[in-house]
């Protein structure tokens, strides 16, 4: 599970790296491209685990 999170945000860094470096270099559509591209691997949903906790309930 945390190999694909980590895979993930080095990916996501590369992108946003990438995205500056076009921008600077005045190429605004791949660094938009860019920018999205990082945005959707921040969104993308990742697998985790979920515990349920049933408390008793106190009747008075």
């Amino acid at each position: 599970m945390w190999t694909w999170t980590i895979a993930a945000l080095i990916a996501c860094a590369y992108c946003i790296a990438k995205a500056v470096i076009d921008i600077r270099a005045r190429r605004f559509i791949w660094g938009i491209v860019g920018l999205v591209s990082a945005a959707i691997f921040m969104l993308w949903p990742t697998q985790t685990h979920v515990v349920k906790v049933d408390l008793p309930t106190t009747n008075q």
